[in-house]
């Protein structure tokens, strides 16, 4: 019996998941690109309130910011 666990986000090297060549892969690496930049600058989401209301957003619908905003 052979069982594939392709639930990462995006495939990489080693480790399936969705294409990138894919709507869905698309949008997790668009997803995971945001949450990157999120979690590496965090000041960035205190430019205005709107700016910090789309992160907050963000966030909380996708689970992936490590920060507290």
């Amino acid at each position: 019996m052979l069982h594939l666990n392709c639930n990462n986000a995006v495939a990489t090297p080693g480790h399936p998941g969705n294409s990138l060549m894919t709507p869905e892969g698309k949008k997790r690496k668009a997803q995971l690109d945001r949450a990157k930049l999120i979690n590496d600058n965090p000041e960035r989401c205190k430019r205005s309130q709107v700016t910090y209301d789309s992160c907050v957003r963000f966030c909380s619908s996708t689970g992936l910011c490590k920060v507290e905003l």
